[in-house]
């Protein structure tokens, strides 16, 4: 296996294939039997890339952005259009490169154009329902040359760029970069996979963004990553120059390619519904591959009878209902749909118009609870103008169809996926016979046909290692596995273009052309020893046609055998020394870690060993996760600058009581690092055990009589309904609600008479969303919740007829000094309603050790308690958009209690506490610093220092 680094772009280059591959042209060509009909249309110019959802196509490239609708059949085009001001008011470039569409449906283009020094990024345009929007390098993108696009199942979308790799956010901005665990900075592909993952791929290397880290994933057997896709199984496939590189959840395998494809470029790929990849390839006249996990085969113009409109394939995607698009260098896209697809609609052609009347709209996404938005624009938001479309004459659409073909009418041939036969190479000239735009491709080393290379001697000089020069089958070069620079030198050589290691392409570090035949060129660059007994230099002209190669034969031996294990230190459970586990090793006790929560554990760590890191295995079992070490760990743990240091983690069942778990580390000589560890897991503890009764109060406002409408809060409320019904249990008839027209200020105040009768033994939850607001009076700042029918004022100091049509939060306080309930919880999720936190009482962080016992909780729970969580500061607006249809603020509580995140020290029970503390760090974590919610005690009862308990290990 090789590496190279060039002085250019290249960067460090891995390459995986023996020189001792035949070469030769053995291909799978057929199509499969779902192959049943073509369609083919024109984009009007060269295909760069292309993308769907559930109701479009999109195809990007030369000529702006082609939009298909598959419900409609219409197309859409838009190009860049430029107002008498001299404002982009639709995409920023007339070359789209790479396209994203969101959940909310706006679709992202990486755009660029072509000035006379060559292709200049020009940002980011987004498309939005209501018109369009640039973001550029004065918006805080790191670079306006965009390679790559995608967007998360949270919204967020993420952009490779030139200078690192941006995540924006409803209108943050924030970049990574080599300082953060990248291998470089232009991420030509990013993708997400079903976890959510983000995969980025490099000219060398592929990154991946999991829990805040960007990890390292097999740097050395990734190489040239243009096309990420997920795939069924919870597999990754990563298409490099070479092969499909295949993640399982544990390790890489390397799927590789035959004939003269063995060594080009997969530009793009798409998975089809029956877990078949296509793939394409980056304009070469080769047609598409298909990989059905076992074999290959190739859809060409000529065996699909004309189908696929031409064979320079660049991109591939597919549709909602399982067709396979495919758009080609010279804008042909072909559609292939299988048997049982409904045929595409066809409409007509629709193209956005620059010279429609073109006005500002409001940009209302994460409007804030407790404000009014003004009827103008702000001046973050003055590019974004309103989308008015206008009809065409139909200048794109139905070109052909089966039985309809340009060259020829009959029908396509179907044959069984599974009785495909190996086939001679096929004759090129006569393929292309129907396409009368078809260029004659300059023929490489292993196409077939073309003239066998020949080897020269003296033209081609290894000058670094020098005894590699004097290597022979006989007397082979003799290497340690690992990694050697390499220096060439060719001289007296005719006009070269780039030089080839082991069939990967490099740049010359120096060239020296001179007349005649004195030209001499230098390369320098990497070689991984790994896996190949030859090097294979060959140089290649100005035409891509082969100069001549040398191979220099070498013998590779492993690293010297030693008797150390590996070393390893724990990340989680926590406090596992180094003197423990010697003592573990020794035949000691097991080390003891005491937990209090059931179900399932996580064990986490770093291990080292100078000679390679083979595998983890938690009791026998393969850890989870094995990687690279990210930077930030090693630091924390002072190994910064070490190398062969791995990170595990390992998630496991529990049973109550003592739990054996045996870890192991092993390294590439086998020897076993083995750590015994005895998880200690208390019973399950039930609200039964803290409380006679549970009983709730919960309102959620939208449609305000005098206020700003709101679009979460009625969403918001039920859905803290369900989780009280479902995950804690609560009887329904104990929960007391008022939506919308039923929250008036007497419908509250009738819910909060009902609530303030749960008797002594019991839990209450108040939850509010809906609008607030702040005043001030001679007696200071006053907090107020507002109900459906409160009278609008956004004055500091309303009148007192206005303050009367509100709820006051120093009432609520004063009467809940009559609840008989023990523990009292305020959950507001409203503008301004940080008042209602106590000045002193309860700061942020954990109530619990992780050893702590049931005991505790029960000295707690007979203790009396009432808390708030706000959603904010008393000068905060809090934002009313989020994830789910759910207020950021609301869905940090669902995630909190539902998935037990917010039991931060893992004991089976969440405290209100704890609660406040995740809320906290992840909404002010999610907006930018901008919302800042509060826990602490109501003012008033801060010397109640009971805390409310939500237990989570189980029900019964």
């Amino acid at each position: 296996m090789i590496m190279m680094q060039s002085k250019r772009h290249y960067g460090l280059i891995q390459c995986f294939l023996r020189a001792n591959l035949i070469l030769g042209w053995i291909f799978l060509v057929s199509m499969p039997v779902f192959a049943s009909q073509w369609r083919q249309f024109e984009y009007g110019g060269r295909i760069k890339c292309m993308a769907s959802n559930e109701r479009y196509i999109w195809v990007g490239g030369e000529n702006g952005a082609l939009r298909y609708d598959l419900d409609t059949g219409r197309f859409l085009s838009i190009e860049r259009e430029i107002n008498n001001r001299g404002d982009d008011v639709m995409l920023s470039g007339s070359i789209v490169r790479a396209i994203a569409i969101d959940p909310k449906g706006r679709t992202f283009f990486a755009c660029w154009e072509q000035t006379q020094d060559g292709l200049v990024g020009t940002g980011i345009t987004m498309m939005g329902a209501v018109g369009y929007l640039t973001i550029s390098e004065q918006d805080g993108l790191p670079s306006n040359d965009v390679y790559s696009l995608c967007a998360d199942s949270q919204g967020r979308i993420w952009a490779g760029t030139k200078d690192g790799i941006a995540l924006l956010d409803e209108g943050r901005i924030s970049t990574f970069t080599t300082d953060d665990g990248l291998f470089r900075n232009d991420a030509v592909e990013i993708s997400v996979d079903q976890h959510d993952r983000v995969w980025s791929g490099f000219w060398r290397g592929v990154n991946v963004y999991r829990d805040g880290y960007w990890w390292s994933w097999e740097r050395n057997k990734i190489d040239y990553v243009y096309s990420i896709i997920p795939g069924p199984d919870n597999k990754v496939y990563c298409a490099t120059k070479g092969g499909i590189a295949v993640y399982d959840g544990e390790r890489w395998e390397m799927v590789r390619l035959k004939g003269d494809l063995r060594k080009r470029l997969i530009s793009d790929m798409a998975l089809d519904r029956d877990g078949n990849i296509w793939c394409a390839w980056g304009g070469l006249d080769k047609g598409v591959s298909i990989f059905d996990g076992q074999d290959w085969s190739r859809v060409t113009r000529k065996n699909s009878e004309g189908g696929l409109a031409g064979n320079r394939s660049i991109a591939i995607e597919t549709d909602r209902d399982g067709r396979i698009w495919i758009g080609d260098r010279m804008g042909h896209i072909s559609v292939m749909t299988p048997d049982g697809v409904p045929e595409l609609p066809q409409g007509e052609l629709l193209k956005t118009s620059a010279a429609e009347s073109c006005q500002p709209f409001r940009y209302a996404m994460n409007r804030p609870r407790g404000m009014m938005v003004k009827p103008d624009i702000t001046q973050a938001f003055a590019k974004l103008m309103r989308l008015r479309w206008t009809s065409a004459s139909l200048s794109l659409g139905l070109l052909n169809s089966q039985n309809q073909s340009s060259c020829i009418s009959k029908p396509i041939k179907e044959q069984d996926f599974a009785d495909l036969e190996w086939e001679p190479p096929l004759d090129e000239a006569a393929e292309n016979v129907c396409s009368p735009e078809f260029e004659a491709t300059p023929v490489l080393l292993a196409q077939a046909g073309g003239a066998a290379p020949t080897e020269i001697g003296a033209a081609i000089q290894i000058n670094v290692p020098a005894d590699l020069n004097q290597s022979t089958k006989d007397n082979p070069y003799q290497a340690v596995a690992g990694e050697i620079d390499i220096g060439v030198g060719i001289m007296n050589a005719p006009k070269l273009a780039y030089v080839e290691i082991n069939g990967f392409k490099g740049e010359f570090t120096q060239k020296m052309e001179m007349s005649g035949i004195n030209n001499m060129y230098l390369y320098q660059g990497k070689v991984l020893l790994e896996d190949i007994d030859t090097i294979h230099v060959e140089i290649f002209d100005e035409d891509e046609q082969s100069a001549g190669f040398k191979d220099f034969p070498i013998a590779v031996s492993g690293p010297k055998a030693e008797m150390q294990a590996p070393s390893l230190v724990f990340i989680h459970p926590k406090g596992i020394t180094e003197e423990k586990m010697v003592a573990a090793r020794g035949g000691g006790v097991p080390i003891e870690v005491q937990l209090t929560t059931a179900n399932n554990a996580t064990v986490r760590g770093l291990v080292h060993d100078d000679t390679g890191i083979k595998l983890v295995r938690i009791n026998g079992k393969q850890a989870d996760y094995f990687v690279d070490a990210p930077p930030s760990q090693l630091a924390e743990a002072g190994l910064e600058g070490m190398k062969n240091i791995k990170y595990f983690e390992h998630q496991f069942e529990l049973g109550t009581g003592n739990n054996q778990v045996q870890i192991e580390a092993v390294d590439v000589f086998d020897n076993v690092a083995r750590i015994m560890l005895e998880l200690a897991v208390q019973a399950r503890i039930s609200d039964s055990e803290f409380y006679g009764g549970s009983y709730a109060m919960i309102v959620g406002i939208n449609a305000y009589d005098h206020w700003q409408p709101l679009e979460n809060a009625v969403h918001d409320a039920r859905g803290i309904k369900n989780l009280l019904l479902e995950k804690f249990e609560f009887p329904e008839d104990h929960i007391y609600e008022a939506y919308d027209a039923n929250a008036t200020k007497e419908g509250i105040v009738r819910a909060f008479q009902q609530v303030s009768k749960a008797p002594n033994d019991s839990r209450v939850i108040i939850f509010f969303a809906g609008h607030g607001q702040t005043t001030d009076s001679r007696r200071g700042k006053q907090g107020y919740l507002i109900p459906v029918d409160g009278a609008f004022c956004l004055s500091n100091k309303p009148n007192l007829e206005e303050l009367q049509s509100w709820i006051s939060m120093q009432e609520i306080s004063d009467q809940i000094g009559y609840f008989d309930a023990k523990h009292i919880l305020l959950i507001l999720d409203a503008c301004y309603s940080g008042l209602m936190t106590a000045t002193r009482g309860s700061s942020f962080g954990t109530a619990l050790a992780e050893d702590a016992a049931v005991a505790e909780f029960v000295r707690l729970a007979e203790t009396n308690a009432v808390e708030v969580i706000t959603a904010g500061t008393e000068e905060q607006q809090v934002l009313d958009g989020g994830r789910d249809g759910h207020s950021i603020f609301t869905g940090a509580i669902l995630d909190g209690l539902e998935k037990g995140e917010a039991d931060i020290v893992k004991d089976g029970v969440i405290t209100s506490q704890e609660l406040g503390t995740y809320v906290f760090q992840t909404v002010y974590g999610a907006t930018s610093k901008r919302q800042s919610p509060k826990y602490a005690k109501l003012p008033g009862y801060e010397d109640e220092s009971g805390l409310v308990l939500f237990p989570i290990a189980g029900k019964g």
